[in-house]
């Protein structure tokens, strides 16, 4: 698969998307993934794991239309992929972050709600915040609901516990300065 012809499809979707969501995300989420794709001790579909990974972020925009999503399947299509494996990918991005099933999905999960957790993450969230004239209160109050999402694997569990315990005292201090 071309990871680069990949980013060009997903480009316009992450331009649609706004300021909050900057085209390098999936780089950051495939950094993870692929850190912790070492540990885990199942065989896992790369390719699968670097489209929802590049797509995971934008996969309500390539689903809204007929014609993003058959655009987005025919180049799947061109790559080689099957249309089983086309559907179960869209299926997958149905299902993130919330409901993952297979062992790629929960990575992607766990690498979404690590970022989040971080000041990237913070940082992303009064961006958005900002754009849409939210009051900080209101921002903090989503950020906070970042602190429920829950890890699925081993290695998203070390990295997202002491994430979410210092997001949690940086939100009361954030908090009581306001």
């Amino acid at each position: 698969m071309d990871i680069l012809e990949l980013k060009e499809l997903a480009a316009p979707f992450y331009r649609q998307k706004g300021p909050g969501t900057r085209e390098d995300y999936p780089d950051r989420v495939i950094e993870l993934v692929n850190e912790w794709q070492e540990v885990i001790e199942e065989p896992l579909d790369v390719d699968l794991l670097i489209a929802m990974s590049t797509l995971y972020a934008v996969g309500e925009e390539i689903r809204s239309t007929h014609q993003s999503r058959v655009g987005v399947e025919a180049w799947f299509v061109e790559q080689g992929w099957g249309n089983a494996r086309i559907r179960g990918l869209m299926r997958s991005l149905e299902r993130l972050p919330d409901q993952p099933k297979s062992m790629e999905e929960k990575l992607v999960a766990d690498a979404d709600t690590a970022l989040r957790l971080d000041l990237f993450g913070l940082a992303r969230a009064l961006l958005i915040g900002g754009a849409n004239d939210e009051t900080l209160p209101d921002v903090l109050d989503r950020v906070q609901k970042d602190l429920y999402r829950r890890a699925y694997t081993a290695p998203g569990q070390q990295k997202i516990v002491p994430k979410k315990a210092r997001l949690r005292d940086l939100l009361e201090e954030l908090r009581a300065a306001v």
